[in-house]
Parts: structure tokens; C-alpha cells; sequence
């Protein structure tokens, strides 16, 4: 599942009673502060409540102290008041839980994104089967850097980078919009590297923002990289795109990350 930029607060929160239990505390707004950030952090994660760098690397307290810009200690006292009130469960592993994570998710914006991925590999798939095998689509696009010399015996001294350019390189279109142009090989690797919904997450931003806002990028495919590679090295260290403390902005999918690639 992609990145989901939004979780829900309600306004009766500071009515909770283990809220009012951490208000009372001498570090209290710092405590709030970082059980803000650790919602943010399971929204971002977007894992039934658990958080976590990866599936198999789980956030320390350094970690999360350099994430959350907070000093070990304060991040140390914040988990074991949260450990102590049951706002979060923590496993032998260091996996970090929070165990009512349904108050706090978007249920209805997080199925509306999960049938919105169903429908594009619904689409794609219908699509596939329409193509005939072998041929060549409309959706496909040839492009030849330079025609074969009529005369074989110029094209021999032609040195190996001149005899690259006229290899011809079939890409095909995908996307909403069929602008965002990978080959096959392109294709399978994204697959393979972030499953076939992410892959269309991913392809339908690019090409929405091509459609809508005409950018331009001399590779899709390493645009796609590009963008998962910073949203990594963002995630990582705690930044992202707009404001740090928001909790509340637009869908990834519907707004395009704008880098110069």
C-alpha cells in the first residue's frame, strides 16, 4: 500500500483520559508532541498501526531521536509512558504497535485508494488482453537514434557507440494518459521492485503530471526511481514533502512530486 498523507483527530482528543494523565507530567508537551509524530509515523508507514523503517528493520530509540529530532532520553521516557498507558505495544523484535490505530486511520480514505488500485490493474489487464500477441500497439513508441548507412563498407569503421545509437529501442505507453514510456524490461523490473499496484501507483502519477502540468523527463523509468529513492531518503530522516508537522495533506497519487530529474 502506498503512503497514506492523512490520519484522523478528533476534537475531543485533550479529553482522553491518558492525555490528561501525560498533561499533568513535567515534560507533557513534549510527550504530545511525539505521540503526534509517532501517528504521523504509522500514517506514513500505513501498516495497521505497527511502525517501522522497513518490514524487516525496525525503528531503535536512536532512530526515531534522529527522526524526530528529540534527545534519546526524551524518546525513551515517551515509549515507556506510552508502554505504561497502552498507547503503543512494543514486541521482543522492537516492532512499535499502536494498538487502536482504527481511532486514527482513515478507514474510508484508505479503501477508496485500495479500490482505486484494483481498478488500474483491472484496466491494465483488460487492456493486455486485448493486444495482440506480437504486435505492435498504438501505445507503442519506436525511436531510432540515427538510420543504418546504406553502404556496408562505412558502416564496418563505425565505431561501437555509433552502432548503439542505431539499435532501435521499443518502449511502450502506460499510464491513464499512455505518456509515460518504459520497455518491457523497464516494466518487469518495477514490478518486481515495488509489486503491480505500487508499479501503477507510481506510473500514474508521472503520467497524470506529464497530462496536467507538462513535465518532462528524458527517462520514465529512471524518473520512477528517482522519486522512490527520495521518498525513502525523506522518510528516513524524518522530512517530507510540505510541511514536517501537518497532519493533513492531498493523496500522493493526486498532486505529483515535482524534482528535477
Amino acid at each position: 500500500m502506498p503512503e497514506i498523507k492523512w490520519i484522523k483527530i478528533t476534537t475531543d482528543m485533550f479529553d482522553d483520559e491518558k492525555i490528561k494523565l501525560i498533561e499533568a507530567m513535567p515534560d507533557a508537551d513534549t510527550l504530545l508532541v511525539i505521540w503526534i509524530k509517532l501517528l504521523c509515523q504509522a500514517g506514513k508507514v500505513n501498516s495497521h498501526g505497527y511502525i517501522f523503517l522497513s518490514e524487516s528493520f525496525p525503528y531503535n530509540e536512536e532512530m526515531l531521536a534522529t527522526i524526530f529530532n528529540r534527545p534519546v532520553s526524551t524518546i525513551r521516557l515517551a515509549l515507556d509512558t506510552f508502554n505504561r498507558l497502552s498507547m503503543i505495544e512494543q514486541n521482543s523484535d522492537g516492532y512499535i504497535l499502536l494498538p487502536n490505530w482504527d481511532k486514527y486511520q482513515n478507514i474510508e480514505g484508505m479503501e477508496r485508494i485500495r479500490e482505486q488500485a484494483k481498478e488500474r490493474v483491472r484496466r491494465y489487464r483488460d487492456k493486455v488482453k486485448q493486444l495482440p500477441s506480437g504486435d505492435v500497439t498504438l501505445s507503442n513508441v519506436t525511436v531510432t537514434h540515427q538510420n543504418k548507412s546504406k553502404n556496408k563498407s562505412k558502416s564496418k569503421n563505425k565505431s561501437t557507440k555509433e552502432k548503439d545509437k542505431e539499435k532501435t529501442i521499443s518502449k511502450k505507453g502506460y499510464g491513464e494518459f499512455n505518456n509515460v514510456l518504459l520497455t518491457d524490461e523497464e516494466y518487469q523490473k518495477l514490478i518486481n521492485r515495488f509489486g503491480e499496484a505500487g508499479t501503477l501507483e507510481w506510473i500514474d502519477t508521472l503520467s497524470t503530471g506529464i497530462a496536467s502540468k507538462g513535465y518532462k523527463y528524458k527517462d520514465h523509468y529512471a524518473t520512477i526511481l528517482s522519486w522512490d529513492r527520495k521518498d525513502k531518503k525523506e522518510a528516513a530522516s524524518g522530512k517530507h514533502r510540505g510541511n514536517n508537522e501537518t497532519v493533513k495533506s492531498a493523496p500522493k497519487y493526486s498532486e505529483p512530486p515535482v524534482y528535477n530529474d
